[in-house]
């Protein structure tokens, strides 16, 4: 488990991504795998075929992300970060100021940006919003009016008329952290923005600016620019509810656990938001090791778990409060799913250091042990080290650990 932070809040992201995935590997279903396979057409051939189709489809992501992120750039906001690309990263850089990220499948893209002053705000909201569709418009148009016998060509037209609808429609998109809105919908909300909204839009200015410091490993630099925008924002949730995330990436729990009940008594909360905190909520309770917070801890983290399911640190806190209340079997499962779906050392140590005390508790001395020696080869500074050491050493005594309470 770790602690889970957010990207910035106002985000123009290529919604696309899902529709054109679907669309993308239909076409290479149906149009070269099928053929494939009953001989009509030799494997080089279908390979290059793909290999043109996934370059467009690049061509059509990178134009549209840029779009985004020049017309934002041109217009005063701050360009946090341009991704390109799905699954593995093949560049992770940072240039000037902006994240550019590369990735292995070319079907996805998202760029991160907010506004800097609250200057014709709105008028600025549809202009970024709508530069991403717009060179795709140009795009799809100079394919049209060119040769349509061109298998370039062709692909396109049809992908870019299908990149341009998906992101005009407007609509809701929901991904592991949340829900995101088409380029369409946000320009729309861009034209009757009231004084709410753009407050937020400015708000995630310095949100934005936190999580460049997350990224960094910089969490004092993340709480300092959080605590600088609430003297601007005071009633901005993702403010407070990030700053109180610094606060545990500092080990700060008992503060974290304070601010946390507190934003969480807000009614002003997105779902996704809301299990987020609540999260991070379960997680300082965790950290305080006392007995009291559990069955907060229990409820907060199955809530979490219940809105984003398949996210490793709903699991990873999850599983720990479950076997710290006696739910050892159902903990340790959890644990598990989230220590092979975490990447940072921090976390996957967290996670094994959960299934090094749920083992421990089962009796399984040398499995602990294992597990314990995981988590010091992945992060020999986490702070869960020692809680486990001396969880194991109590049940290889004469008086194992019992269970805390029953969930």
């Amino acid at each position: 488990m770790e602690p889970t932070t957010a990207k910035p809040g106002r985000s123009s992201r290529s919604r696309s991504a899902g529709v054109v995935t679907v669309a993308t590997w239909s076409l290479i279903a149906v149009l070269w795998v099928a053929p494939v396979a009953l001989g009509l057409i030799p494997v080089t051939v279908a390979l290059v075929r793909v290999g043109v189709l996934l370059g467009v489809a690049f061509g059509l992501v990178a134009s549209h992300e840029l779009g985004h992120a020049l017309v934002g750039k041109l217009l005063g906001y701050r360009v946090f970060e341009l991704s390109i690309g799905a699954g593995p990263k093949l560049v992770d850089r940072t240039l000037g100021s902006t994240r550019f990220v590369l990735a292995l499948v070319p079907l996805a893209g998202h760029t991160f940006v907010a506004p800097k002053s609250p200057r014709l705000l709105p008028a600025r909201e549809v202009f970024v919003s709508l530069a991403g569709p717009a060179i795709n418009v140009f795009t799809v148009a100079w394919a049209i009016t060119g040769d349509l016998t061109s298998q370039v060509t062709s692909l396109v037209a049809v992908a870019g008329g299908i990149v341009v609808v998906a992101n005009l429609t407007p609509r809701r998109v929901k991904n592991p952290l949340g829900i995101v809105q088409s380029d369409g919908l946000r320009a729309l909300h861009g034209l009757d923005a009231d004084e709410v909204a753009i407050e937020a839009s400015l708000a995630a200015r310095f949100v934005g600016e936190a999580y460049v410091r997350h990224r960094k490993g910089d969490h004092a630099g993340a709480l300092a620019w959080d605590e600088r925008g609430l003297v601007h924002h005071p009633f901005s949730a993702a403010l407070e509810g990030d700053a109180a995330t610094s606060l545990v990436l500092l080990h700060r729990y008992a503060e974290a656990r304070d601010r946390f009940v507190r934003v969480l008594e807000r009614v002003d909360l997105s779902e996704p938001q809301r299990a987020l905190y609540e999260n991070n909520l379960a997680w300082s309770d965790i950290m305080l090791d006392d007995p009291q917070l559990l069955s907060e801890a229990l409820h907060a983290s199955k809530h979490a778990l219940g809105v984003l399911p398949d996210a490793a640190a709903m699991k990873g806190t999850r599983g720990h409060a479950l076997i710290l209340s006696g739910a050892v079997d159902e903990g340790v499962d959890f644990c598990r799913q989230a220590f092979r779906k975490n990447r940072s050392r921090e976390s996957r140590a967290a996670n094994a250091c959960a299934m090094a005390i749920g083992t421990a508790r089962q009796g399984r001395v040398e499995a602990a042990t294992r597990h314990l020696r995981t988590a010091i080869n992945l992060d020999p500074e986490n702070e869960l080290i020692e809680r486990t050491a001396a969880e194991i050493r109590r049940a290889d005594g004469s008086n194992p650990v019992r269970p805390l309470r029953e969930t």
